[in-house]
């Protein structure tokens, strides 16, 4: 079962989305954010539309399953991490697909299936662009998403 959420509803602020009996989050369409946020879905995430964002916004969805970005999906904004796999596309075997532009990164510690399969082989399935916009935002947000930026060490001395 799923639950849906489009991420233009949420104002600043990191959110965990935990929701009885929900095992995948589905993500809508959600266009033109404007705001700095991040979601942590303990879970699986579909994305089922286009994600993008204004310059000075900040997208950074966390699952710990795996991240699916459907088939219709053409372009995502932001930082995708996922503990699982993460797949480009949600059948490994379509052909005629659109282009997936990336404008950001995903991150897995499983992997990541680049499924994207173009007809003619002139192009990619899958366009990744850094997004500096997005980086200077975090670098410099006044939001909860500072969090981000704070590496926690933990130093030990060990004998030689």
């Amino acid at each position: 079962s799923g639950d849906t959420i489009n991420l233009n509803t949420f104002n600043d602020g990191i959110y965990q989305i935990d929701v009885d009996g929900v095992s995948e989050l589905k993500i809508s369409q959600s266009l033109n954010i404007t705001k700095a946020i991040a979601i942590m879905f303990l879970g699986d995430v579909k994305i089922t539309g286009n994600i993008t964002a204004d310059p000075g916004a900040i997208v950074i969805v966390i699952a710990s399953g795996k991240i699916t970005i459907d088939h219709p999906v053409t372009a995502l904004q932001g930082f995708y991490i996922a503990d699982d796999l993460i797949n480009t596309d949600d059948s490994d075997f379509d052909a005629n697909d659109s282009q997936l532009t990336i404008k950001g990164g995903l991150i897995s510690w499983v992997g990541i299936n680049l499924w994207r399969n173009l007809s003619d082989n002139a192009n990619a399935g899958e366009l990744f662009i850094q997004n500096n916009d997005m980086v200077n935002a975090l670098k410099n947000t006044t939001t909860d998403l500072k969090a981000f930026k704070i590496y926690q060490y933990t130093w030990k001395e060990v004998a030689p």
